[in-house]
């Protein structure tokens, strides 16, 4: 589980040059809520982050599994109550109550973080979150995307980085392999292992995909797929549980 947690320390062209997918059947596109990002000029946010979901459905192999996907909902808010809609804070309560094994082995690996005045359970510099067992996915934007929202050599504000796009495709792996039924506590370590297909781990292979098509700058790898790489998550697991990882990887 502590694993399942690594998550939430990390986040142009139409025409796919890295790799053809398929795009997404209508009922399964990304549902975006644009929450904080709201006044921001992000152009083509829903279709990149279509394109990445699209593009880590036949990564992972879940396209060639012929099983289907409840269209994942992001909400682009920070984790403070006080700024989120009173629905979404509705959601994230039950959500905690529906899952306190998560919930507890949450709170042992982070020491016993408690809620704040305003009753927020969750740290404000969360990065992004998916929500285990839905298909809900929280990505904060104050640490994902605004930060890099700056002018160009132009004058013209936007995101130079695309670094947040990063931190989407990271929780859609999550939610892919949950439905895949692969085990939430070896998620990060499958994310870094050499696939049956090719050397290149998943996560080295999203940043690849996220650099190629003009959606992120080279902060993908740098502080994408390099940093999870160099975190060893595969250490902490059990040597029956590494075990377990690697032979997901390879079927992948």
């Amino acid at each position: 589980m502590k694993l399942f947690i690594l998550l939430l320390c990390l986040g142009l062209s139409p025409i796919l040059k890295a790799q053809t997918t398929a795009p997404s059947p209508a009922n399964d596109r990304p549902v975006i809520l644009i929450g904080e990002l709201k006044g921001y000029n992000y152009p083509g946010l829903e279709d990149k982050v279509a394109q990445t979901w699209d593009f880590i459905k036949t990564s992972t192999g879940f396209n060639q599994l012929k099983m289907t996907a409840e269209a994942p909902i992001i909400n682009f808010e920070p984790f403070i109550f006080a700024k989120e809609t009173p629905d979404w804070v509705l959601f994230q309560k039950q959500w905690i109550k529906d899952h306190p094994e998560v919930w507890d082995d949450w709170n042992k690996f982070s020491h016993g973080v408690k809620p704040d005045e305003d009753g927020n359970p969750f740290p404000k510099k969360f990065t992004a979150f998916e929500y285990y067992g839905t298909s809900h996915i929280q990505v904060n934007p104050e640490f994902s995307f605004i930060p890099y929202y700056q002018y160009d050599d132009k004058g013209i504000e936007q995101d130079l980085a695309g670094l947040g796009y990063y931190s989407v495709g990271h929780e859609l792996h999550h939610y892919i392999f949950t439905l895949m039924g692969v085990p939430i506590k070896l998620h990060h370590c499958i994310f870094t292992l050499p696939r049956k297909s090719t050397e290149k781990p998943l996560i080295e292979a999203l940043s690849d995909f996220l650099i190629d098509n003009h959606i992120s700058s080279f902060l993908a790898r740098f502080r994408g797929s390099d940093a999870e790489i160099n975190l060893n998550p595969c250490n902490d697991l059990s040597p029956d549980e590494q075990k377990a990882a690697s032979d997901w990887a390879q079927k992948l």
